[in-house]
């Protein structure tokens, strides 16, 4: 199990660094006939306009920020703030992953990314319950609950390149 940490800093540094090489000015261009060519000093318009297609993924650990509370137990003989959950942050793992359709012409483009997710968090509840006449009627309640939210986004992009 201490692999883990390894692997994720080693995977980490790859990525950078790759991502670093890719931004090389010193590289060969890969399309000459993007140059400016002949006496007309035209620009080849194949590159003017482009498809791209690619794929999108990841994790992501989720932070429940609930704006309204609810309780399914309704006290009447103690505080409603002993019944609030406790929401473990950053504990459960999720997924995303999608497709990115993009279409350049000249300096904009305009991108589709349509995108699953899914975010899951926890939380836990404790109750305690014990009646005033006889003490050995009690009830306790650990509660221990896993969320999963999945949806799908479909996020329209409009770009543009300054040069």
């Amino acid at each position: 199990m201490q692999t883990k940490p390894y692997l994720f800093f080693i995977v980490l540094s790859f990525l950078i660094c790759a991502d670093s090489l890719g931004q090389d000015k010193s590289r060969k261009k890969l399309y000459p006939a993007a140059k400016k060519t002949g006496p007309a000093k035209k620009r080849d318009t194949f590159l003017d306009k482009q498809w791209y297609l690619g794929l999108r993924g990841g994790i992501n650990m989720t932070q429940a920020a609930p704006e309204n509370r609810y309780s399914t137990i309704s006290p009447i003989n103690f505080q409603e703030d002993q019944t609030k959950k406790e929401y473990k942050d950053f504990s459960k793992v999720g997924v995303q992953i999608g497709l990115d359709f993009t279409y350049t012409f000249n300096v904009m483009a305009i991108s589709l990314q349509p995108t699953y997710i899914r975010e899951r968090f926890t939380y836990t509840n404790q109750l305690a319950w014990q009646d005033a006449s006889d003490p050995g009627n009690s009830l306790e309640i650990d509660l221990s609950q896993d969320t999963e939210l999945e949806y799908l986004e479909f996020p329209l992009l409009f770009k543009c390149k300054f040069k």
